[in-house]
């Protein structure tokens, strides 16, 4: 993954604009040349990345391609094993139990790193 951190750089790529869609229009929602992501963070939070709500990471879609099958390989890509599938489950399982939810009140949860949806991820 080389186009990924927690800031963008000229070395790792540029950022695209954010749009939000809202009644049959695109809206944008950030620019992305005055995006915060343009410059490192000022503080890193315990996720490591931003303070606020704006905490993670930047990455292009062909990293986020990769880390995506890493998970679904449990661990491997492209026969290579990157993480164990013990850090893989680890990842996966919600860590929060029934603290959140969704737009819809239903149950969310967060492992570490991504959030996941409780019994869809247990096979």
């Amino acid at each position: 993954m080389e186009n990924t951190g927690f800031n963008v750089t000229k070395e790792n790529g540029f950022l695209s604009n954010l749009y939000t869609y809202e009644n049959g229009n695109l809206l944008l929602e950030e620019g992305s040349l005055k995006s915060r992501y343009n410059n490192p963070p000022p503080v890193f939070s315990a996720g490591g990345g931003w303070s606020d709500s704006y905490c993670g990471i930047v990455s292009s879609a062909d990293d986020y391609f990769k880390l995506l099958e890493v998970m679904l390989n449990k661990g491997s890509y492209k026969g290579k094993k990157i993480l164990t599938k013990s850090s893989v489950e680890n990842m996966i399982r919600n860590h929060v139990g029934g603290l959140a939810y969704d737009d819809l009140g239903e149950g969310v949860g967060y492992g570490l790193g991504v959030g996941v949806i409780p019994g869809r991820n247990d096979n």
